[in-house]
């Protein structure tokens, strides 16, 4: 019968010298932006605003992002989403947004930009998208 053999080495001690090393500046501490340089968001505003676009296009309105953003994370399905707004312009229904009742007149104040998913989802499309990932 064999058997199974185990040497056991001995811990070797770790210099703590060769541990840490020292970096300038110590590493984790923020570093002061350099003068005349924008991220890709702040460039994206100043893009908006030198073009005349306001911050939720191509919506047609803070209203009318504001209702997309609701249908999309209400959890209908696309043709949920079809069926609701071929509805006579969104009118007729009450539906609970977020904590607030709307009503047909304010459901047809809100005049959507977009007339099924599709448009919605083309909407959606076109809207900026933050950086990309890079392997290294």
């Amino acid at each position: 019968m064999k058997r199974a053999r185990v040497e056991v080495e001995e811990d070797v001690p770790i210099k703590m010298d060769n541990v840490f090393d020292d970096f300038e500046p110590p590493a984790g501490e923020p570093q002061p932006k350099p003068p005349n340089t924008s991220n890709d968001f702040e460039r994206l505003r100043e893009g908006q605003q030198a073009s005349g676009n306001q911050p939720w296009a191509p919506f047609s309105s803070v209203e009318d992002w504001d209702y997309a953003r609701w249908i999309l994370n209400s959890g209908l399905s696309q043709r949920e989403i079809d069926n609701m707004l071929a509805l006579d312009l969104v009118s007729g229904i009450s539906s609970v947004m977020g904590s607030a009742l709307l009503t047909k007149v304010q459901l047809k104040s809100a005049n959507p930009s977009f007339h099924n998913n599709r448009a919605l989802l083309h909407k959606v499309d076109s809207l900026p998208t933050g950086p990309g990932w890079e392997r290294v």
